[in-house]
């Protein structure tokens, strides 16, 4: 049998392609049981009564992202996945060539289940990336979760890189943070994969819990200097996050921004250190809280 050789392609969530996937990984988690005893030194029997399978994977399309991947217009929520909606595939490579063409790819179709956003990296003069994972469920426990099929064509939404986003203006309590290097979003998605009665499959995916946590790399020191050790609370004036579209064959567009909007809780520095004929480096760190009516994290500049 001859060798076949695959790649990644695009992740579809409806009717919506997101392109731009950087990464992508599945894992079937199986349930493995290895069983020996008696004193004998060797197992002599092995079974898998289940598996909870799930995908991770990276994209650099930011909006088109945040856009699909929404529940009630929070993106940190994530979207369910209803009536097999969900899919990704896996492209063939063709032997001395490039791709292969036609109905010769993997579809992987995923019939219901959770994916949610697990972070956000917003490099200075670097395209932003996002981190997703899916968790995948039954619809009775014996149901397989996801099915494989091969000789498939690529789906016609999947097109060239169309979108990029850099970083932008950071704004803490109203005043500019210079010197930022790098912005890290952890969305905090606690969630938790459930099932039982014997059953092989996960049959309930949520979010349990959301603790979201952003870390800022900055050369900037006068907060330090004016927070003091104990940080700063979040003031009635929202600290921003700002991500700006870089134009196709263009510069930045200051016309078609993200922001990511805080509204409560607190701003400390982590600590700071440097070395002889280098500058000084800083962390600071947010934690965004529930002031009771607004969104821990809100987004702004999508659809």
């Amino acid at each position: 049998m001859a060798l076949t050789l695959h790649t990644i392609s695009s992740v579809k969530t409806g009717s919506t392609v997101i392109n731009q996937i950087l990464s992508s990984g599945f894992s079937p988690n199986l349930a493995k049981l290895l069983l020996t005893g008696s004193g004998l030194v060797s197992p002599g029997f092995v079974g898998i009564p289940g598996a909870s399978p799930e995908i991770s994977f990276s994209t650099n399309a930011i909006k088109a992202a945040l856009n699909a991947f929404v529940t009630s217009a929070d993106p940190m929520d994530g979207v369910a996945i209803a009536a097999s909606n969900f899919e990704f595939y896996l492209q063939k490579i063709a032997n001395t060539g490039t791709r292969a063409t036609g109905s010769n790819h993997i579809k992987a179709t995923a019939l219901a289940g959770l994916v949610y956003p697990v972070s956000l990296e917003i490099p200075h003069m670097g395209a932003a990336t996002l981190n997703y994972r899916g968790v995948f469920t039954s619809s009775d426990g014996s149901t397989s979760p996801i099915a494989f099929a091969g000789s498939q064509a690529l789906d016609a939404g999947v097109l060239v890189a169309a979108e990029a986003y850099v970083l932008g203006g950071i704004s803490l309590n109203g005043t500019t943070l210079d010197g930022v290097s790098n912005v890290s979003v952890d969305f905090g998605n606690q969630v938790i994969v459930d099932g039982g009665s014997g059953l092989p499959y996960p049959t309930h995916v949520a979010i349990i819990a959301q603790r979201p946590s952003i870390s800022i790399s900055t050369k900037d020191l006068d907060d330090f200097v004016s927070w003091g050790l104990l940080g700063q609370a979040q003031s009635e004036t929202d600290s921003i996050i700002t991500l700006t579209a870089l134009e196709n064959a263009g510069t930045l567009d200051g016309a078609n921004q993200i922001t990511l909007s805080i509204d409560a809780g607190l701003m400390t520095y982590d600590g700071f250190s440097g070395s002889d004929g280098d500058r000084v480096a800083a962390s600071v760190t947010i934690t965004p809280t529930f002031d009771g009516s607004n969104k821990v994290i809100a987004f702004g500049g999508l659809s």
